[in-house]
């Protein structure tokens, strides 16, 4: 068999281990072991490198910055190496390299016949089997389970009329079960705000595009030295919002009461922050083996902190802190880089809207990667790779309207024409 032929063959049906690896950490009942996804996530990461095949080799150039974040991934992992005292290190820094390995997959991705099977195989059977997780998992779960049709949600308005009703009715069962679960609401509210571009014509859209792109890669930085110079903290909403932070009061799962506006990401920025200056890995990152120090979240029975007598959390639920710690400030511009090259290429340089709507949302995860953005092998983050593969990708890019919408059709898998 021909080592095409054998990525298009599996390479698709992995999306459903994917997804119950995505869900693992949040369910009532064991899913495997460390060391079976362990083997699946490497078994997943050689068919992306044989899926480089499909990526266009005269277009080598334009993933530069790629190769350059693999680089940074691979002097962290040697870093780790030299530096791992305990087997707590080697399995964060195993665990790391697979994850921080993840943007192979702009490669195999950028063609449109893989990512449409890749699509239709979760749409028939992902959907399909997500039923039966829900007596199993929290509904903290739930969105992330359903990344796939998320990303679909950037094309909503050429949806079929079915689509779109299953659609919001899937938003709707994310807020009303999950309310608390505000990343993965607004995972789905951004990509369906962002379609509605698609009601605008022409070089507006693209004009608009643009606009936004800037706006969301400029954000985080600016919201940064605001909140650094104590003018202004976007995370401390209750602060400013003190008249209404009674009516965003909701119920979790434990049954307790919780407001929407409570500041819980401040404190690691903080930590994280103290944690690289007080031990000087500010500018190159403490590798792939290690964490960050912490007074917040030290556990009575950690077995880890107790072995290691370090008072240190592996990873944090902010994804640009994760690529701080591991990477530094050196690995931040490149990780920006990434996805100021990714959007802009979308927009900039494509035959279609729905490219653009593309590089609009690779910017909006940027910007979102300063909130939340957990940095795992799951689905979240894999579509997040393979959005920027679009971004990347001569052949999406070169596609016009009627090309794309024909290719969206073929996964959404309608009978008739239903594209106005």
């Amino acid at each position: 068999m021909k080592l095409s032929s054998l990525v298009y063959k599996f390479l698709p049906f992995m999306i459903l281990l994917i997804s119950v690896s995505s869900v693992e950490p949040w369910s009532l009942v064991p899913i495997g072991n460390t060391y079976l996804w362990y083997a699946v996530y490497a078994l997943i990461l050689y068919l992306l490198l044989l899926g480089k095949q499909f990526f266009n080799k005269t277009k080598k150039k334009q993933v530069w910055i790629i190769r350059l974040f693999l680089l940074c991934v691979i002097i962290s992992f040697v870093h780790g190496v030299l530096i791992a005292e305990y087997y707590w290190d080697w399995k964060l820094l195993v665990r790391n390299l697979m994850v921080f390995s993840m943007p192979i997959t702009i490669f195999a991705y950028s063609s449109p016949l893989l990512l449409k099977k890749t699509f239709s195989v979760w749409l028939k059977y992902g959907l399909l089997l997500f039923p039966f997780f829900l007596p199993i998992i929290d509904s903290e779960a739930y969105g992330r389970y359903l990344v796939p049709l998320s990303i679909l949600l950037l094309f909503y308005p050429r949806f079929p009329l079915n689509w779109k009703m299953f659609a919001i009715a899937v938003i709707i069962f994310l807020v009303i079960s999950a309310p608390d679960s505000r990343s993965n609401v607004i995972k789905f509210i951004v990509p369906l705000s962002i379609s509605m571009l698609l009601f605008v014509k022409g070089r507006f859209l693209k004009i608009m595009a643009v606009i936004g792109s800037w706006l969301l890669l400029g954000l985080p930085f600016l919201c940064f030295v605001l909140a650094a110079t104590g003018i202004f903290n976007p995370f401390d909403m209750s602060e400013y919002l003190a008249g209404v932070s009674d009516e965003a009061i909701i119920i979790n799962d434990e049954g307790n009461e919780q407001s929407l506006l409570n500041d819980t990401r401040t404190l690691l920025y903080v930590e994280e922050i103290t944690s690289a200056l007080n031990n000087d890995y500010w500018l190159f990152g403490r590798s792939m083996a290690r964490g960050y120090d912490t007074v917040s979240f030290i556990e009575f029975g950690n077995e880890t902190q107790e072995e290691t007598g370090r008072n240190e959390r592996p990873s944090s639920e902010v994804s640009v802190l994760n690529i701080f710690n591991y990477f530094g400030l050196v690995g931040v511009i490149i990780y920006f880089l990434v996805f100021l090259i990714a959007s802009n290429s979308a927009i900039t340089k494509s035959n279609n809207d729905y490219s653009k709507l593309v590089g609009l949302y690779v910017a909006f995860r940027w910007a979102y990667a300063w909130v939340e953005d957990f940095s795992r092998f799951d689905l979240n983050y894999f579509f997040l790779w393979i959005v920027i593969g679009i971004s990347f990708s001569t052949a999406f890019r070169k596609m016009t309207n009627r090309e794309f919408e024909l290719w969206l059709k073929s996964i959404l898998g309608t009978k008739r024409w239903i594209f106005k």
